[in-house]
C-alpha cells in the first residue's frame, strides 16, 4: 500500500483541502472543511464498517509478507 494524496474543493467556503490516506482511501466518507468547518459526503473515501474491506487489501499474499516482515523485524530488533 502506498501513501497518497485525497484533494477536494469544498462545496461550501471553494477552498482546497488535502489529506493523505492509503491507496484504498478507507476512513469515513463524512468529511470536514479545515477552513470554514462544513460538513459534506465524499464518496470516494470507504466506510469498512459499511462497505467492508477492498478485496485487494485482504489477500493472503499481503498478509503473508506483512507477517514476515514483522517477524523479521521482531528477531533482528
Amino acid at each position: 500500500m502506498s501513501l497518497t494524496y485525497l484533494e477536494w474543493n469544498c462545496p461550501m467556503c471553494g477552498k482546497k483541502n488535502r489529506e493523505d490516506t492509503n491507496s484504498f482511501a478507507y476512513g469515513t466518507p463524512i468529511r470536514h472543511c479545515r477552513y470554514c468547518g462544513g460538513e459534506y459526503l465524499d464518496r470516494r473515501w470507504t466506510e469498512i464498517a459499511v462497505e467492508g474491506a477492498d478485496k485487494r487489501s485482504t489477500t493472503p499474499k499481503i498478509w503473508f509478507i506483512a507477517s514476515l516482515v514483522m517477524l523479521l523485524i521482531a528477531v533482528f530488533s
